[in-house]
C-alpha cells in the first residue's frame, strides 16, 4: 500500500475516535461524593475542612461534574446510641440505594469510627477518604475496605515549649478540653508521661460544663492554659455554646491561653502551633483525586507528620507585655497587627493633601479649574471603592451600542463578610475582586461596578453572544477557584450571575431578572435569551397582583380549614388554615395562582395578616386548635411577627395555635429561628415542621429546633404502600421523632389502604382529602 494512503487511513481512524459518543461524553462524567461529618453544620472546624475539600476537588478534577451529598452525625450535641447508629445506617442505605456514591469523605474520628471501626458497615465497597483524625494508631492497610487520608497532628511538644517561654512567674501548664475524641487522645498522651519534666507541672481539666471548667480553673494556681478541643462545651441550661462565647468566658479569667486549632483564634487568644482545617480538607481532596483517577489506596502514603503553623496575635503579645525572642518571632506568623500610622491618623494625611491642594489652587488658578471640571466629569462615571466605571457609565455605553449583551455578577453572602470582618475588609475585597476580574477579562469586554456587591460585564456586540456565554462560564469557574488574601485573611467567594440578550432599554432589568432566577434555582448562571416568555410570566404576575389587591380591599381573602385526624381516636383533633381567594364568580382560588405575585409586593404581608386575623376570629372562645403556615421570610419580618403576637393576645388563642414552618430549606441561622420559637412558645403556641422527608430536609432541624410536630411529606405517604423505601423512611422518621418527643402527622392520605399503613407504623395524626377536604367552616 502506498505510504500516502496509510497516512489518510490513520487520520480517518483518529477522527472517528474523536467523534465517537464515548469521547464526546468524557467531559460530562458525573461523580457522587457522600460526605459524613462527625459534628454539626455550623461548627467552624467542620466548615473549613469541607469547603477546602470541595474547592480542591473541583479544581483538581475539572473534567467531572461533582455532586455532594452531606450528612451530619452531630456528636457535639448528642452521644449516638447503638439504635441511633443503626437507624442512621438504614437511612443512608435507603437514601443512596439507587445513587451509590463513588467515594465517601469523612471528617474527624467519630464519623470514621462509625462507618469503619464499629462494624456499622455501608453496603457498598467504595473508597473512604478521611481528614481530622486523631487516632494515629488506625491502620489504613486493613484490606476490608479501601481507605486513606490525613491525620490531625496536635503539636503538644511545641505547645508546651511555647507555654514555658511565655510563663514568667509560674511553671504550671493546664490542658483544658471538652472531653471529646480529640481531647481524650491528647489526655492519653499526657498521661503516658511522654512530656513530663521537672521544669514544669502539667495538669488536665476536662468537662462539658462551662461553669464547672471556670470554677475549677479559678481555684487553680496561676499558669498557662492550652486548649485541646472545646466545641462540646455547654452552658448551665445544657445548651451547646458557640466557640466565641466559650473562648470569651475563658479569656476573661486573665490567663494566657494558647490553642492548637485555627477555629479558636478569637480575641484574647495568644496564638499557638495551629492545625488548619483548611489544610486538612485540601490534603484529603488531593488523596481523593488520586483514588478517583484510579490509584490504589495501598500505594498512597498516609500523612502522620506535623503540619501545624506557628501563629501569634499582636494585641495579646502587647496586652501580656511579652518580651519574646526575635528569633522566635521570625518563625511565627503575626496576626492582627495594627494598621500603618497614616491609616490610624488619616486626619494628618487629609491635612497634608488639603495644604497641597490649596497651594496648587493658588499657583495654577484657571488651569486648576479646568482640571477640576475634567476630574468631576470622570468622577461622575467612576466608582470610588473599586476604581471601575459605574452604573451611570454602563447605561451610557449600552445606549451607544448596537446589539449588546450584559452579564451581572453577584457575590453571595457579601453582607456576612461585612458583618464578620468589617466594612473596610469588605471594601478591600470588592477592590481586589474588581482588579482580579479586570486582569483576566478579555479586551473585547468591559467591567463595571453596578452597585453594592454586583459587577457588570458588557459585550458591545464585538463578540458573538454564544462566545460571550462560554467566556462567562469559564470566567465564573476561574473566579470561584481562586481566593483573596485581605490583610492576612484568606477569603473564598461564591458567585451567581445572570445574562441578558434583550433590547438596550431592557438589558439591565432583564440581566437583574436572570440573576434573581439563578438565585431562586440555586444555579451559578441563568441566561434570558428571549423577552416573550419572561414578558408573559410578568404579565400573569401583574394580573394576579391586581386581582389580589382587589380581593384584599373587598374582604375576599378567607381561610379554609382542612381537618387533621387523631389516629388513635379517629376524631377531628386539629385543622390546618389554608388561604383562598374568592373571585368574582364566587369560586375559591388556591394560592398556586397568586402567591408568587404576592411575594414580590407589599401584598404578601397584608395577605398573611388577613389570614391571621380571620383564622383567630374563627376559633375565639372555641376549644379548637388550628395551624397556620409561616415561611422563614415571615419569621424575619418584624411587622408580621408583631402583628401575630398582638392578635394572639387580643383573641386569647395562644394555646389553640400551631405555627407550621414551611420552606425549611431556608433555615441557615439556627439561633435566629430558635429565638423566634422561644418567643412564640411563651405565648402558648406550638411549632410544626412541614413537608419533612424530601428536598433539603435535615435531621439537624429536629435536633436544633424545639418543635412539637413533624409533618411527613405527602410524596412519602402517597407511596408508603407501594414503595418499600418510602415505608422505611417513614418508619425511621417516626422512631427518630419519638425519641425526641415529637408527634408526627401524615400528609396527603388519599385512601383507606394508605390510612391503615400510616396507623400501622405509628404515625400520630393524618390529613388528606380521603379524610376531609378544606372547608370554609369549622366543626369538630
Amino acid at each position: 500500500m502506498h505510504p500516502l494512503n496509510i497516512k489518510y487511513i490513520i487520520i480517518l481512524i483518529i477522527f472517528t475516535l474523536i467523534s465517537s459518543p464515548v469521547y464526546a461524553n468524557y467531559n460530562s462524567q458525573q461523580l457522587n461524593i457522600l460526605v459524613i461529618h462527625s459534628y454539626h453544620q455550623e461548627y467552624p472546624w467542620t466548615l473549613s475542612q469541607y469547603e477546602a475539600f470541595k474547592n480542591q476537588l473541583t479544581s483538581g478534577l475539572p473534567e467531572y461534574n461533582i455532586n455532594y451529598s452531606t450528612e451530619y452525625l452531630d456528636t457535639k450535641h448528642i452521644s449516638p446510641s447503638e439504635n441511633y447508629k443503626n437507624n442512621f445506617l438504614l437511612y443512608l442505605s435507603s437514601k443512596y440505594k439507587h445513587n451509590i456514591p463513588d467515594l465517601v469523605y469523612v471528617t474527624d474520628d467519630n464519623a470514621l469510627k462509625f462507618i469503619y471501626l464499629d462494624n456499622h458497615d455501608l453496603p457498598w465497597t467504595i473508597p473512604i477518604v478521611f481528614s481530622g483524625i486523631n487516632n494515629t494508631k488506625f491502620d489504613t492497610s486493613d484490606t476490608k475496605r479501601p481507605v486513606a487520608g490525613i491525620f490531625e497532628y496536635k503539636d503538644i511538644k511545641s505547645s508546651i515549649s511555647l507555654a514555658k517561654t511565655i510563663s514568667t512567674n509560674t511553671s504550671n501548664i493546664t490542658f483544658l478540653g471538652d472531653g471529646g475524641t480529640t481531647d481524650k487522645a491528647i489526655r492519653r498522651i499526657i498521661e503516658s508521661g511522654e512530656y513530663s519534666s521537672d521544669d514544669y507541672n502539667i495538669s488536665q481539666l476536662n468537662d462539658t460544663s462551662l461553669d464547672t471548667l471556670l470554677n475549677r480553673l479559678n481555684t487553680m494556681e496561676p499558669g498557662v492554659v492550652i486548649l485541646t478541643t472545646i466545641g462540646g462545651i455547654h452552658d448551665r441550661n445544657n445548651n451547646l455554646l458557640s466557640l466565641k462565647k466559650t473562648i470569651n468566658a475563658l479569656t476573661s479569667t486573665g490567663r494566657k491561653i494558647i490553642v492548637m486549632e485555627d477555629a479558636y483564634l478569637f480575641p484574647g487568644i495568644l496564638g499557638g502551633y495551629i492545625t488548619s482545617g483548611k489544610s486538612q480538607g485540601k490534603s484529603a481532596a488531593k488523596i481523593a483525586q488520586r483514588i478517583l483517577r484510579g490509584e490504589l489506596t495501598e500505594n498512597i502514603k498516609t500523612n502522620k507528620q506535623n503540619n501545624s503553623e506557628f501563629i501569634l496575635s499582636w494585641p495579646e503579645i502587647n496586652n501580656f507585655e511579652l518580651n519574646l525572642d526575635q528569633d522566635l518571632l521570625k518563625t511565627a506568623t503575626i496576626i492582627n497587627r495594627p494598621p500603618p500610622f497614616l491609616e490610624q491618623h488619616p486626619e494628618i494625611l487629609q491635612w497634608l493633601l488639603l495644604s497641597i491642594t490649596l497651594l496648587l489652587i493658588t499657583l495654577t488658578g484657571v488651569t486648576y479649574n479646568v482640571r477640576r471640571k475634567s476630574h468631576l466629569l470622570k468622577a461622575q462615571y467612576r466608582d470610588n471603592c473599586t476604581g471601575l466605571e459605574n452604573r451611570i457609565k454602563l447605561i451610557r455605553d449600552i445606549n451607544h451600542s448596537i446589539d449588546p449583551n450584559l452579564c451581572i455578577i453577584d457575590i453571595k453572602n457579601f453582607k456576612s463578610i461585612n458583618n464578620i470582618y468589617g466594612m473596610k475588609i469588605g471594601d478591600n475585597l470588592l477592590a481586589s475582586f474588581g482588579l482580579k476580574v479586570s486582569e483576566n477579562l478579555s479586551k473585547n469586554y468591559k467591567l463595571y461596578r453596578v452597585g453594592g456587591n454586583q459587577f457588570g460585564i458588557l459585550n458591545r456586540n464585538l463578540i458573538s453572544p454564544d462566545k460571550f456565554d462560554s467566556y462567562i462560564v469559564e470566567l465564573l469557574k476561574d473566579i470561584q477557584n481562586n481566593s483573596y488574601n485581605i490583610k492576612n485573611l484568606e477569603i473564598c467567594l461564591t458567585i451567581t450571575a445572570g445574562i441578558s440578550k434583550n433590547e438596550r432599554e431592557l438589558l439591565i432589568p432583564r440581566a437583574e431578572q436572570a440573576l434573581q432566577k439563578a438565585k431562586e434555582l440555586n444555579k451559578d448562571l441563568f441566561i434570558i435569551d428571549r423577552i416573550e416568555d419572561e414578558t408573559e410570566h410578568y404579565q400573569k404576575n401583574l394580573l394576579w397582583a391586581q386581582k389580589l389587591n382587589n380581593a384584599l380591599s373587598t374582604d375576599h381573602i378567607v381561610p379554609y380549614f382542612q381537618p387533621i385526624i387523631h389516629n388513635k381516636t379517629g376524631k377531628k383533633d386539629k385543622f390546618e388554615a389554608l388561604v383562598r381567594l374568592i373571585d368574582d364568580n364566587n369560586k375559591a382560588i388556591t394560592p398556586y395562582y397568586f402567591l408568587e405575585a404576592a411575594k414580590y409586593t407589599r401584598q404578601y404581608t397584608a395577605l398573611t395578616m388577613q389570614m391571621i386575623e380571620k383564622s383567630f376570629q374563627m376559633i375565639k372562645n372555641r376549644d379548637i386548635t388550628i395551624s397556620i403556615n409561616f415561611t422563614v421570610d415571615d419569621i424575619r419580618d418584624k411587622e408580621t411577627i408583631d402583628f401575630f403576637k398582638s392578635k394572639v393576645n387580643q383573641y386569647n388563642v395562644g394555646n389553640n395555635v400551631i405555627l407550621e414552618l414551611t420552606e425549611s430549606e431556608g433555615i441557615e441561622n439556627y439561633s435566629e429561628i430558635a429565638d423566634f420559637i422561644f418567643e412564640i412558645k411563651k405565648l402558648g403556641c406550638k411549632i410544626a415542621i412541614d413537608d419533612f422527608g424530601t428536598g433539603y430536609s435535615n435531621f439537624t432541624h429536629l435536633i436544633h429546633l424545639n418543635v412539637d410536630y413533624l409533618k411527613i411529606d405527602g410524596s412519602i405517604i402517597q407511596n408508603i404502600t407501594s414503595d418499600k423505601n418510602a415505608e422505611i423512611v417513614a418508619k425511621t422518621l417516626v422512631e427518630f421523632s419519638n425519641q425526641l418527643g415529637i408527634e408526627t402527622i401524615a400528609e396527603f392520605v388519599d385512601s383507606q389502604e394508605v390510612m391503615d399503613k400510616v396507623i400501622e407504623i405509628g404515625i400520630d395524626y393524618s390529613q388528606g382529602y380521603f379524610l376531609g377536604k378544606p372547608e370554609k367552616t369549622l366543626s369538630l
